[in-house]
C-alpha cells in the first residue's frame, strides 16, 4: 500500500517529493569536522610519516526488510559479509543490544587495521521495526576510545528509537 511522504527538512534544506513516490530507504552520514592538520593532502596520504588522525563517523541506514526475514538472519548475513570483505578483523563480538525504547536488537563490534600503526573500532547496531531494518555503523579511532567514550557511543546508538511520526 503506497504511503505519501510528507515534505521533509534536514540540514537547512527542505524537500517535497512527488505524492506518488514511496519512501524506500533513508541514509544519514555524520562525521566530526576535519581538523586543520588533516587538510594537508600529504598528511592524508601518510607521506609525512606521521600518525593519521581518524575521524569518528556514524552512518544510519533504514530500508524495507525482506518479507518474513528475521533480524537474526540480517545480522548473520551482515557478519558473514564483514568477515568476508574486511581482512584481519580482531575482537569480533556479536551480542544482543537494547535500544532506549526497549526494542531488542544486536550489536556487532570489532577492530580492524587502518594503517600499519592505527586501528579502527567499529560498532554496528541493528534493529527491525514494522518491516524495516535499521543499521547504525559507528567508526572511531581504537587508540582514542576510552571506556567512558565507548559507553557514551553505545548510549548514542541505543538512543535510536521509534517516534509517533513514522512511515509504515
Amino acid at each position: 500500500m503506497p504511503h505519501h511522504i510528507a515534505p521533509s527538512s534536514f540540514d537547512g534544506m527542505s524537500f517535497s517529493p512527488p505524492e506518488e513516490f514511496d519512501l524506500v530507504e533513508t541514509m544519514f552520514s555524520l562525521r566530526l569536522p576535519i581538523r586543520e592538520e588533516l587538510q594537508d593532502p600529504r598528511m592524508i596520504q601518510g607521506i609525512l610519516n606521521k600518525r593519521i588522525q581518524i575521524q569518528p563517523n556514524l552512518i544510519i541506514h533504514r530500508r524495507s526488510a525482506k518479507q518474513d526475514a528475521s533480524l537474526e538472519e540480517y545480522v548473520g548475513e551482515a557478519c558473514a559479509e564483514l568477515l568476508k570483505t574486511i581482512g584481519n578483523l580482531e575482537a569480533f563480538e556479536k551480542r544482543t543490544f537494547t535500544f532506549s525504547d526497549q526494542q531488542e536488537g544486536f550489536l556487532v563490534s570489532f577492530l580492524c587495521p587502518a594503517t600499519k600503526t592505527d586501528s579502527l573500532r567499529q560498532y554496528h547496531a541493528y534493529r527491525l521495526d514494522d518491516g524495516k531494518i535499521t543499521t547504525l555503523a559507528l567508526t572511531v579511532d581504537a587508540k582514542q576510545a576510552s571506556k567512558d567514550q565507548e559507553q557514551r557511543y553505545l548510549q548514542t546508538l541505543a538512543s535510536l528509537c521509534r517516534t509517533s511520526e513514522r512511515n509504515p
